[in-house]
C-alpha cells in the first residue's frame, strides 16, 4: 500500500459517532444547565440575606439595651445614693432583664469639698441588689452632665463591645438613659449632642446610637427643692444651647472644650483655684448658676 490514509484501520463499529453526539448535547445542555445553577445560587444567596435582614430587623424592633446609663447625684448623710438616685437605680433595675450592662457615672463634683464618688456607692448599690459585678460598669472621671456624656461616650459606648447578640459585633448602639426628671430635659440635649457629633474627618457613628431616656419624679425632693432645682435646670438648659451645643460640632471641639474651657476640667491658676475653695468652703460654689454647663 502506497501513501498514508487518513481514516482509521479499526472498523467503524458507530461508538465514535454516539460519543460525538453526547458531546453535542451536552454543548447544547450547558449554557442552560449553567443558568440554572446561577439561578439557584442566587435563590440560595437572596433568602440568605433576607434571613439576615429579618433577624436584624427582629433584633432592632426589641426591647433590648446594650447598657442601662445612670447619671450620679449625690449621697446622703449616710454616704448612700441620696433618695432621687437611689431611685433612678431601682428604675433602672426594673430594666435588668432587658439590658447586658448597667452604667454609672460621675467621679463626683466640683461643689463639695471631696469628690463624693457617687458611680462606686451607685454600683455597689446594684451589686447588693444582686446584679453581677461585672455587669456593672463605671465612669470614673465625669464632675457634672457634660461630663457624664463626653466619658460614657468616649471610654464606654464607643469602645466597648455589645453583648446583647453574640453574631453583631459591634460598639453599645441602644442605651437607655435613667434620671431624675427635673434633671431629664437637660440630660437628654446633652446626650444626644454628644453622642451625634462627628470627629474631626467629619465621620459619624456607626450606626448612629439609638438613645432613650427615662425619667422618675425625684424622691426625697421637697417641693421648693424641686422646684428651685427645675429653674437652675431650665436656665442651664438654655445657656447650654446658646453656648456649647452651638459651637461644639465634633469631638476635637469636645476635648478642647472639656479640657481648655471647661471650668471642671481645665487647669487652673493658683488664684483660682484659691477662690474655689473658698467658695466650697462656704457653700458659694453651690450656689453658682454656671451659665455653660
Amino acid at each position: 500500500m502506497s501513501g498514508y490514509t487518513t481514516g482509521s484501520l479499526l472498523p467503524d463499529n458507530g461508538f465514535g459517532r454516539r460519543r460525538g453526539r453526547k458531546r453535542g448535547r451536552w454543548r447544547r445542555l450547558r449554557p442552560p444547565a449553567a443558568l440554572l445553577i446561577f439561578a439557584a445560587g442566587s435563590m440560595i444567596v437572596s433568602y440568605w440575606l433576607l434571613s439576615e435582614r429579618r433577624a436584624a430587623e427582629a433584633s432592632a424592633s426589641r426591647s433590648d439595651f446594650d447598657c442601662v446609663i445612670v447619671p450620679g447625684g449625690g449621697l446622703d448623710a449616710a454616704r448612700e445614693p441620696a433618695p432621687w438616685v437611689a431611685e433612678r437605680l431601682e428604675a433602672a433595675l426594673r430594666h435588668d432583664h432587658e439590658t447586658a450592662s448597667y452604667l454609672v457615672l460621675s467621679r463626683g463634683t466640683i461643689h463639695k469639698p471631696a469628690p463624693t464618688d457617687s458611680r462606686g456607692y451607685a454600683a455597689r448599690y446594684l451589686v447588693r441588689r444582686g446584679v453581677a459585678p461585672e455587669r456593672v460598669l463605671l465612669e470614673s472621671w465625669s464632675l457634672d452632665t457634660i461630663g457624664n456624656a463626653a466619658f460614657a461616650r468616649l471610654m464606654h459606648a464607643d469602645l466597648a463591645q455589645a453583648r446583647s447578640s453574640p453574631r453583631d459585633r459591634r460598639e453599645w448602639r441602644r442605651m437607655l438613659v435613667v434620671t431624675s426628671d427635673f434633671h431629664l430635659p437637660r440630660t437628654r440635649a446633652i446626650f444626644e449632642w454628644v453622642f451625634s457629633l462627628p470627629d474631626r474627618a467629619g465621620r459619624r457613628r456607626s450606626p448612629p446610637a439609638e438613645l432613650e431616656f427615662e425619667g422618675v419624679p425625684g424622691r426625697g425632693l421637697g417641693d421648693e427643692d424641686g422646684a428651685a432645682r427645675r429653674r437652675k435646670e431650665e436656665r442651664s438648659l438654655e445657656a447650654l444651647r446658646r453656648g456649647a451645643v452651638s459651637s461644639v460640632r465634633d469631638l476635637e471641639a469636645l476635648h478642647r472644650f472639656l479640657f481648655v474651657e471647661h471650668g471642671a476640667y481645665r487647669a487652673m491658676s493658683e488664684a483660682e483655684e484659691a477662690a474655689r475653695e473658698r467658695e466650697r468652703a462656704t457653700g458659694a460654689l453651690e450656689k453658682l448658676q454656671f451659665t455653660t454647663f
